[in-house]
């Protein structure tokens, strides 16, 4: 929830950038789809880890509280990353706040089953990817689907 209100705002900022400098929507439409296609490279081409038994203990900490969760997106620089890059790139460019609204309700819908999905799959996730090559695998088939994200672009003919 702390995400999508951080994406509807930063939408609502830039859209009166964009309004007073059109240019700048262009400008950073193409920047967020080179960071998109630069993340993909490199999630394409990490190096797997394979953790070890111990790595769950060494690593334990207190989760954070649901505030706590609300207010991390606020100081999380991947979170800027995404929501500037979600509204320049997905909204399209005679974008309102309707769009900008459009834009962090469909992350909010996506997210929260995929946070959870991620957090039920994480342990089965952690027994099948234990094979450097497996991990590879994952690595490239996730980077095919970031940029596959990417033809819904409208500038690339997507919605």
């Amino acid at each position: 929830l702390g995400f999508v209100l951080m994406v509807f705002l930063v939408g609502a900022g830039l859209f009166r950038l964009f309004e007073a400098l059109p240019l700048a929507y262009t400008l950073m439409k193409f920047c967020g789809l080179g960071y998109l296609v630069y993340l993909a490279w490199g999630i394409a081409t990490a190096v797997p880890h394979s953790p070890k038994k111990n790595d769950n203990e060494k690593n334990k900490t207190k989760p954070f509280s649901f505030t706590q969760a609300c207010l991390f997106q606020w100081i999380n620089p991947k979170a800027w990353s995404m929501a500037v890059t979600a509204i320049s790139v997905y909204a399209p460019s005679d974008y309102s706040y309707k769009h900008v609204a459009s834009v962090a309700l469909i992350f909010g819908m996506v997210n929260l089953p995929s946070c959870g999905a991620w957090m039920i799959a994480g342990a089965k996730l952690r027994k099948i990817l234990s094979d450097p090559i497996k991990i590879r695998f994952f690595n490239i088939l996730i980077a095919f689907f970031l940029i596959g994200s990417l033809f819904f672009m409208p500038i690339l003919g997507g919605i």
